[in-house]
């Protein structure tokens, strides 16, 4: 690695070609950045972690960086929140070749730009073992209009947009114009980051409710992929009856909420308790 102050030099140097927007009053060279909401907004704000050998290798640099940036914003897409800001921490080995954080952040910023968020701030330290990358993602949304994982309602159509269960290498984009056109009309949301069966039961679980989906309904190519893969980054919601999802964005209803509770999976006119088999730290095998 390059000395310190060199190094921050040139991420600044990169986050300002990229876009600005107009609520980072201050953003990249002062001690803290300056977030001004738009009016009538109120701030979403999520953090994530990743490791070497856990969540990511040093095969693929800027693809890691652009899976770190959408894991924030897609976080943000479930809120229905607008991106506005993403703040980065890492720590490196000593030894590591500049090249590999130059990939990493081009990828981040290459993902960011893409949601119009802007890389306003973060950190950069040494590691005495394993490469260790931080993001904080910071939305805005009109006061009271979030969409939250405890609305869901007995009755309640079950959607996923895009397709489940794709390669691992494949790319991800968050799905944040999606979550803002569902403000106000979806019931609640989640974003899959560890697996359709995992963030149902989440989402279930915070509602107070029971859920039954329909293998046949399920958009993938791959049936356990999809239900247990995780790493889509798609959006998992509910919309009331009789409500339509918003239109221009690919979106499939795959079941539907119920008082009772418990998930539950329809495959060859079986009905199955839906286990949690997604991602989960710390889970005993």
């Amino acid at each position: 690695m390059i000395p310190e102050r060199q190094w921050l030099q040139w991420v600044a140097s990169a986050a300002e070609a990229a876009a600005v927007r107009r609520e980072i009053r201050l953003g990249i060279g002062d001690d803290a950045a300056l977030l001004r909401p738009a009016r009538g907004c109120e701030l979403a704000i999520t953090t994530d972690l990743m490791v070497e050998g856990v969540h990511f290798t040093r095969a693929r640099a800027r693809a890691t960086g652009e899976r770190l940036a959408t894991r924030a914003l897609s976080d943000l897409a479930a809120m229905g929140a607008e991106p506005l800001a993403l703040f980065v921490s890492t720590a490196y080995p000593a030894d590591l070749a500049v090249a590999w954080p130059r990939e990493l952040y081009r990828g981040l910023l290459a993902a960011s730009t893409a949601a119009q968020a802007q890389l306003a701030g973060g950190d950069v330290s040494s590691s005495p073992g394993p490469i260790m990358l931080d993001v904080v993602g910071v939305g805005q949304c009109p006061v009271g209009a979030a969409l939250r994982r405890s609305g869901a309602r007995p009755g309640d159509g079950i959607y996923v947009s895009g397709q489940l269960g794709r390669p691992q290498d494949a790319a991800r984009t968050a799905r944040w114009q999606l979550g803002m056109a569902l403000r106000r009309r979806a019931s609640a949301a989640i974003d899959l980051s560890d697996g359709l069966s995992t963030d149902l039961n989440h989402l279930c679980q915070a509602s107070q409710v029971g859920a039954e989906i329909t293998a046949g309904l399920l958009p993938a190519n791959n049936f356990e992929a999809a239900l247990h893969q995780g790493e889509d980054y798609e959006l998992l919601f509910m919309l009331p009856a009789g409500r339509r999802p918003p239109c221009g964005f690919e979106v499939t209803r795959i079941g539907v909420i119920t008082r009772a509770p418990g998930v539950f999976l329809v495959h060859r006119k079986a009905r199955h308790p839906l286990v949690p088999r997604g991602w989960q730290h710390f889970a005993k095998s």
